[in-house]
């Protein structure tokens, strides 16, 4: 939609204007049931230039503006150019127009050229009615407004790149001095006059000599001027030096009179005119070299370099050392290195912004790595830190992840190896082990998911280890006293219980694989063991005491309480508790006798009793007592019936046999 020339605006349905189709279009978003035209209204913009120079000098003989597409033939600043005002002395001319045609005079150039072009417009305001136009525009219901009705009148044709008018000259091949000529001709024309006096030959004389004076004078001057042209600081430039060389060549041929004064001065007015065409691009090309935004790499070696490179190139050129195309050059240079250096920062960013740090983010050493690698792209972005600063902070945080990662499995692994040892069967009833082992596993799984740190693993391995280590040393001590305690007293080694708990004892203190718990259960049925025994002989010596203790000493009680001084086993003191039962009965067997008849019943009752030189028998592994109090007490009752019982039996007999032998 945009026309150049031209800046427009919308009429829509909701006859509203806007700036814009797209918020026309934003405002009336649906079809209504009445006409839903949009309507396209133009207008000219200001500023359009119309110039008219010449191929002798890059000064402006005329220029004017207006608006697009308006007729500016009689504007003011034009208006004093005419085919008169163009003629110049020595030379002819024609005039290319905006349209690219060339004419042979202004007037023909100017009808074929009277609109103010409506190309590469910068902007302004309508120099009409805009409102009525619009309104205009509003009663355009069938159809979008076509630009001749949004305007009023039609646009031409032509749309030139520049619109100038540009005189060409060209010098008449018999240029000469006009001044001279004209003093010659009116010489000529006295000299040829017989009735002219001699006032008018002197006076035609004398204005010829003073027109060649003056014509030499003008020559001279002319040649001083055109030598002393200044072409510093832009005399290597091409323009500069073609028309230098012009001048030259036009002194060279004014010398040899083959060019007017005219000549010169046109040669030397082309030549100051390409030197301030010169310095004005020199002086654009310098301006633009110097606003070359840097950003934020102007710190970067390479643009330095550039950077330096293109100063020390506008330093040659204000010297004349260096042309602007050198400068032009020089600049491209660094916009080349500036646009290279950027992506080269972006690319280093990019690369910085995506290391993988994997499991250890949380890191501290990571975690540091990653604030410092912030810092500096923060810092490079606004030129105070380089690419190679940032790619060198990227490669610190991949070390660091890789060390962190490195570590990690480090103590990841020493972790499973210290859970595999904690996971002895000595321990397994230990719950602080237990409890240290989960949390130590937990931690490795936290870990894997970014969720603990290589230090959280470290510390609770070695906590684990410590517990552990405290769990063996407490299990080997518990081992140690077991084994101390582990004995039976020689009083007491006719008790099968507790032979059997010491047993056992003894052999979970020396097993590999007991725990604290097996070795404090087999402690504990051991002292409950040994408590039972103690009772049950204590009992057993309190029984013989009173034994011993009543009636008169025999030497069966004797015998009886030096094995209680002695520390006998209860089955040793319940067999000499039954010979004192047997001395008894002193009518039937003498006391001598006693023992060797209660040796007999108790070998009778007891086959598995030993009897050595009719002493009371020791009790041995293979004829121990019942191993409780209450079923030593029943045994020894019965034995002790059993004892007297025999004693009648005996004593009937030898009283039977007494008989027989009366």
């Amino acid at each position: 939609m945009k026309v150049d020339g031209y800046q427009y605006e919308v009429v829509g349905p909701d006859n509203k204007v806007y700036g814009t189709l797209a918020e026309a279009v934003a405002a009336n978003p649906t079809f209504t049931t009445d006409d839903n035209n949009f309507v396209v209204v133009y207008s000219p913009e200001n500023d359009q230039k119309v110039i008219v120079k010449s191929n002798l000098s890059s000064n402006l003989i005329a220029q004017t503006n207006g608006a697009s597409d308006t007729n500016w033939t009689g504007k003011t600043k034009l208006g004093s150019v005419t085919d008169a005002s163009l003629k110049k002395a020595g030379y002819s001319y024609t005039v290319t127009g905006p349209d690219g045609k060339t004419y042979a005079t202004w007037a023909e150039a100017l009808k074929a050229n009277k609109f103010f072009d409506n190309n590469d417009v910068a902007g302004g305001s309508a120099t009409f009615d805009e409102q009525a136009v619009i309104a205009q525009a509003l009663e355009v219901r069938d159809g979008i407004a076509t630009m001749a009705s949004a305007l009023g009148e039609q646009a031409p044709g032509q749309d030139a790149e520049i619109q100038q008018f540009v005189v060409n000259y060209t010098k008449n091949a018999d240029a000469v001095d006009q001044d001279t000529k004209a003093a010659q001709t009116d010489l000529n024309k006295v000299l040829a006059n017989k009735d002219a006096s001699a006032e008018e030959v002197a006076k035609a004389v004398s204005d010829y000599n003073k027109a060649v004076a003056s014509a030499q004078a003008d020559r001279d001057q002319a040649v001083k001027d055109a030598n002393n042209v200044a072409t510093s600081p832009v005399n290597g430039e091409t323009a500069v030096k073609a028309a230098q060389s012009k001048l030259a060549d036009v002194l060279k041929n004014a010398e040899a009179g083959k060019a007017s004064t005219q000549d010169i001065k046109d040669a030397m007015t082309a030549l100051q005119d390409a030197v301030k065409s010169a310095k004005s691009d020199r002086d654009a090309a310098v301006s633009t070299a110097k606003s070359v935004n840097k950003g934020a790499v102007a710190n970067e070696s390479s643009v330095k370099d550039a950077q330096s490179a293109l100063d020390n190139i506008i330093a040659k050129s204000a010297k004349g050392e260096a042309t602007t195309a050198d400068v032009q050059a020089a600049t491209k240079s660094l916009q080349e290195a500036v646009t290279k250096a950027t992506d080269a920062r972006n690319q280093a960013v990019s690369t910085a912004k995506s290391v993988d740090k994997g499991t250890v983010a949380n890191e501290s050493s990571v975690k540091d790595a990653q604030s410092a690698l912030d810092s500096i792209i923060a810092k490079a972005a606004k030129g105070e830190a380089t690419t190679a600063d940032v790619q060198a902070a990227a490669k610190s945080l991949q070390e660091a992840v890789t060390k962190a990662t490195d570590a990690r499995d480090k103590a990841i692994k020493a972790a499973q190896k210290s859970g595999q040892t904690a996971g002895a069967k000595n321990l397994s009833d230990n719950n602080a082990v237990q409890k240290a082992k989960d949390k130590l596993a937990q931690l490795i799984k936290d870990a894997v998911a970014g969720k603990a740190t290589t230090a959280d693993i470290e510390a609770a391995t070695k906590s684990l280890n410590e517990t552990v280590a405290k769990a063996q040393a407490a299990l080997a001590t518990a081992k140690k006293t077991a084994k101390s305690e582990a004995t039976v007293p020689a009083y007491l080694s006719d008790s099968k219980s507790l032979q059997a708990a010491a047993d056992k004892l003894s052999a979970l203190a020396g097993d590999p694989n007991a725990t604290a718990t097996d070795l404090q259960n087999a402690l504990t049925a051991y002292n409950e063991a040994k408590d039972a025994a103690q009772a049950a002989y204590d009992a057993q010596v309190k029984d013989a005491k009173t034994v011993v203790n009543t009636g008169k000493m025999t030497p069966a009680k004797q015998h009886l309480n030096e094995l209680l001084a002695n520390g006998a086993t209860a089955s040793e003191i319940a067999v000499a508790m039954i010979a004192v039962a047997n001395e008894k009965d002193t009518a039937i067997a003498t006391a001598a006798a006693a023992p060797v008849v209660s040796a007999g019943i108790i070998t009778t009752m007891h086959p598995t009793l030993v009897v050595r030189d009719n002493t009371v028998p020791t009790v041995t592994a293979e004829n121990k007592l019942p191993e409780t109090g209450v079923d030593q007490q029943v045994w020894l009752t019965v034995a002790g019936t059993m004892a007297l019982l025999g004693l009648f039996l005996v004593a009937a007999k030898r009283r039977k046999n007494d008989d027989k032998e009366a």
